[in-house]
């Protein structure tokens, strides 16, 4: 895993769409290469300048679901 990648455990994903939604936040938001698997119950992205792992937590949160830590 390469030191900007961030990968994060999510609860609360039930299915496909979940996912979808949690990565397409996060690229809207600017992180790049966001992916999330809602079987894994794992969400990854990769840091850009100007973005932390807080951020994206707090974008995560905002859309209903739990980053565990």
């Amino acid at each position: 895993m390469a030191d900007d990648e961030v990968m994060l455990k999510v609860e609360g994903m039930t299915c496909s769409n979940c996912a979808a939604g949690i990565s397409r936040s996060l690229e809207k938001a600017g992180f790049k290469d966001a992916h999330a698997s809602f079987s894994e119950g794992e969400v990854s992205f990769s840091l850009v300048e100007g973005k932390n792992k807080e951020e994206a937590v707090e974008n995560i949160q905002s859309l209903g679901y739990s980053v565990v830590e």
